[in-house]
C-alpha cells in the first residue's frame, strides 16, 4: 500500500482507539457552582441544580398572595414564575435584580442581584452540612439548594386560601 494510504490508515485507527478508551476521571473530585450575590450577600448555586442563566428578562407582574413572586417570565415559549431570591432568603431587596435562574428540576426561576462567575472547586473547598458552605478566593458563600427551595415554595403554595368562594 502507498505511504500516504498507510498514514491514513494509522490515523484512523488512533481516532478510532480514542473513542474506545473509557473516559479518565479526574484525579481530584470537584464541585461546579454559580457564584451569585442575593441580597448583597455572596451565595452559591450547585450548577448541577440549574437549568438556565438568563439577564435581563421582562417580567409579567401577576397579583399573588404569595410572598416573593414577582411575576411570569416567557422562556422558550413557556411562562415560568419568578420568584425574587433575595425575598426567600429574608434579605431586604434594594434594586430590581437583572440575573435569574431557572431551576432543572422544576420550570421555576429565582431572580438575583448579581452574578460573580463559575465556580469549579475541589471537594475540600466545600464544606458539607446543614448549609453547605464553598470557599473560593477568600469568600466564604452558602450554598443556596433550589430544591429545597422549591420544596419550600410547594408548602407555602398548599397552605395559601384560593380565591374562589
Amino acid at each position: 500500500m502507498s505511504e500516504l494510504g498507510d498514514s491514513a490508515r494509522s490515523l484512523r485507527d488512533a481516532f478510532d482507539r480514542a473513542f474506545a478508551k473509557a473516559a479518565s476521571s479526574p484525579a481530584t473530585a470537584h464541585s461546579d457552582f454559580l457564584a451569585i450575590r442575593a441580597g448583597g450577600q455572596p451565595r452559591a448555586i450547585a450548577l448541577a441544580e440549574i437549568g438556565g442563566l438568563h439577564v435581563d428578562r421582562r417580567v409579567t407582574a401577576i397579583p399573588t398572595p404569595v410572598a416573593g413572586l414577582l411575576g411570569l417570565v416567557g422562556l422558550r415559549g413557556v411562562m415560568v414564575p419568578l420568584y425574587d431570591l433575595r425575598v426567600l432568603l429574608g434579605t431586604n431587596p434594594v434594586d430590581e435584580p437583572r440575573w435569574m435562574v431557572t431551576a432543572a428540576a422544576a420550570p421555576v426561576g429565582f431572580a438575583f442581584d448579581g452574578f460573580d462567575g463559575h465556580l469549579r472547586l475541589d471537594e475540600a473547598d466545600v464544606a458539607r452540612g446543614p448549609t453547605d458552605l464553598v470557599v473560593a478566593g477568600g469568600v466564604t458563600r452558602p450554598v443556596i439548594s433550589l430544591v429545597t427551595l422549591i420544596a419550600e415554595l410547594e408548602r407555602r403554595i398548599a397552605g395559601v386560601p384560593s380565591r374562589e368562594t
